[in-house]
């Protein structure tokens, strides 16, 4: 029985190989396992079964030691050949006569790849019934997906393929809709000749039954009539899927070198953190004979210690935002700041009289005390969604805020449907971090329908977008320019002006100048009065000065004066965009009392040290102080009395 068969070109049939596989390029999505990690977690999302209280499973088992040759090349019999056709497309092909690495990608608690198996053509759209198994085996590029679906461009699938060395993988599913197993491969070259044969073949060919040899039309093999197949398959791969176990089970043989365990976490970390803390997905990952690592809400804050997250491609501490998720999905609904419903007949701006009152500004402004202590503000925003011939409706989306000194650059999340829309450029300031989350279904395919292929940016053009809505473009704007909007808000000029807030930093010792003779001036009578001496006030000469040393700061001895401090009062902080640092002091920030701060003096006792305070008494002159260990990157404000 022949296993693997590709087309022969008709007749005058027009030549064109496939170019699918230049999405997942280092230019689109990062790398090859950011590509194969965000399409099939999108396509388990896509396919669960409950979308609500039962989470998504994804596994992802690595198995680097390889299979013996005669273990696994009863699977490649008749596909070798074209393979290494030099007309193939594949370049340093692997030696298949030593051991075969291998990925398994499965899912669980998914549908399976619904549908009638010899489907050969597009159903209706006005059909509601499952057609996953046609729109997956026998469509490039071309998507089935309904609206409220992640993916939309159906190049996520080709993924797997590109992930193979040998451009190729096997697909094993348990379909909810009856039961049972079927098994099919796939395998994606160009246009090609074999040896000493002068017929082109079809750049795809298929791993499956042929019932007419004159035919390539391409049928599963199933459990019923293929039992031993399938289970030499599971056998030979490791792979345990009960009839119950409705999923997607896919091999890639020859997996690409840049695909491993670290990549795999590093990449679903960054790309799923929402869902997996919301508890909608548990990843699992296992490589050769090591224990399985889960990634679930319970686990991911631990295991990002585990793993070099600041090599992500955000570069952010994503740490920090998930202690930001972990407290929003929480967040009761009476603690948001809700905006006001903006005129449906106008496009979507942020404009201030459409968006808030006195009585709303007044909870921003009063919430501004909370958001520079760190604590979360959170807001819930309307935008209208308006589709073509469709009657506008106002859609909701949240927005979390929160302040962080330590941040250098706006930290910004956009979550859409559970996905991280990682391309979204937004403004560069301090201490701002914030997470978009849209998960409104009406405004999600709006935004869904936006995005380019690799799902990492809203684009205005999009061909699913473009023409469909009214005012599409403009609801671009408005979600992305949240960031900066809310930023203006929140980050506002401290009120007032704090006199003394240099005084002990920068100062200097005027020499005292001789009294001058101020004449008053004539009175109304022509008649000079006398002239008086009016003194200069001096400046007394400080007992101290202050000066910056590596980590810290140093207080020494004034020569120039002659007191000896008998109480000295120093308060330290970390300066801050706006805002008395002193008043924002956190004890997160340092500890004058933790070993990581050194305090050495000469010529001092020591009298308290608490937090940021340390009191000091001079016992004789000269007097020294230094302090130090603190962060490098940040400004130190001192106050000394």
């Amino acid at each position: 029985m022949i296993n693997w068969k590709f087309r022969q070109k008709a007749e005058g049939e027009v030549k064109e190989d496939p170019i699918q596989g230049r999405f997942f390029t280092t230019s689109d999505v990062g790398n090859i396992t950011t590509a194969l990690i965000r399409e099939s977690i999108q396509n388990s999302l896509d396919a669960r079964i409950d979308k609500t209280n039962v989470p998504t499973i994804v596994r992802f088992v690595l198995n680097n030691n390889g299979l013996k040759p005669d273990e696994y090349q009863i699977y490649f019999n008749d596909l070798t050949a074209h393979l290494k056709s030099d007309d193939s497309g594949l370049d340093d092909l692997p030696n298949f006569y030593q051991p075969m690495p291998y990925l398994v990608v499965e899912d669980y608690n998914t549908t399976g790849l619904e549908g009638d198996l010899f489907e050969d053509s597009d159903p209706i759209k006005s059909d509601l019934n499952k057609h996953n198994f046609y729109w997956f085996w026998r469509n490039v590029a071309r998507s089935g997906k309904g609206a409220n679906d992640i993916g939309r461009w159906g190049v996520g699938k080709t993924v797997y393929s590109a992930s193979s060395i040998i451009n190729t993988f096997f697909g094993l599913t348990v379909r909810k809709e009856d039961s049972k197993k079927y098994l099919m491969g796939k395998s994606v070259l160009k246009w090609h000749k074999l040896e000493d044969n002068t017929n082109w073949f079809c750049p795809y060919g298929f791993y499956a039954k042929y019932e007419d040899k004159e035919k390539y039309f391409a049928i599963p093999f199933n459990s019923d009539e293929d039992y031993s197949v399938i289970k030499t398959f599971e056998e030979t791969f490791n792979i345990n899927r009960n009839c119950d176990d409705y999923g997607l089970s896919v091999l890639i043989p020859f997996p690409k070198q840049e695909i491993c365990e670290e990549s795999i976490i590093k990449s679903v970390i960054e790309q799923y953190f929402y869902p997996i803390i919301e508890g909608k997905l548990v990843v699992k990952v296992k490589t050769n004979n090591q224990d399985e690592i889960i990634i679930n809400s319970d686990t991911i804050g631990k295991i990002i210690d585990k793993v070099d997250y600041e090599l992500l491609s955000s570069g952010k501490n994503l740490k920090k935002i998930f202690e930001l998720v972990t407290k929003s999905i929480i967040i009761d609904e009476k603690e948001y700041i809700k905006f006001l419903i903006p005129p449906l007949d106008k496009a979507p701006r942020w404009q201030d009289t459409w968006l808030y009152d006195d009585k709303i500004f007044k909870k921003i402004t009063d919430s501004i005390f909370n958001f520079e202590n760190g604590e979360i503000i959170p807001f819930k925003i309307p935008l209208k969604v308006e589709e073509k011939n469709k009657a506008p409706e106002i859609c909701w989306y949240k927005v979390f805020v929160q302040y962080d000194g330590f941040l250098n650059e706006t930290d910004a999340y956009f979550i859409r449907d559970g996905v991280t829309i990682t391309g979204i450029k937004t403004i560069k300031k301090k201490g701002f971090r914030i997470l978009v989350v849209i998960d409104d279904p009406n405004m999600a395919r709006m935004f869904g329908d936006s995005e380019n292929p690799a799902h990492t940016e809203f684009q205005k053009d999009s061909p699913h977008f473009l023409n469909k809505y009214i005012h599409g473009a403009e609801c671009i704007s408005f979600i992305t320019n949240t960031v900066s909007n809310l930023y203006k808000l929140l980050m506002q000029p401290s009120q007032g002006t704090d006199e003394e807030i240099l005084k002990d930093i920068f100062y200097l010792d005027i020499e005292t100048a001789p009294e001058k003779n101020v004449t008053k001036p004539k009175d109304k009578n022509g008649e000079e009065h006398e002239s008086i001496n009016i003194p200069d006030i001096e400046t007394p000469i400080k007992p101290y000065i202050l000066k910056k040393v590596e980590g810290g700061i140093q207080i020494d001895d004034n020569p120039r004066s002659e007191v000896i401090p008998n109480n000295i009062l120093i308060q330290l902080a970390y300066i801050l965009p706006k805002g008395n640092p002193l008043k924002k002091y956190h004890e997160w920030d340092f500890n004058l009392a933790d070993s990581i701060i050194k305090i050495e003096t000469e010529g001092i006792n020591i009298l308290s040290v608490n937090k940021n305070k340390l009191e000091v008494q001079a016992k004789e002159k000269p007097f020294k102080i230094k302090i130090s260990g603190f962060d490098n990157e940040r400004d130190i404000f001192v106050k000394i009395k």
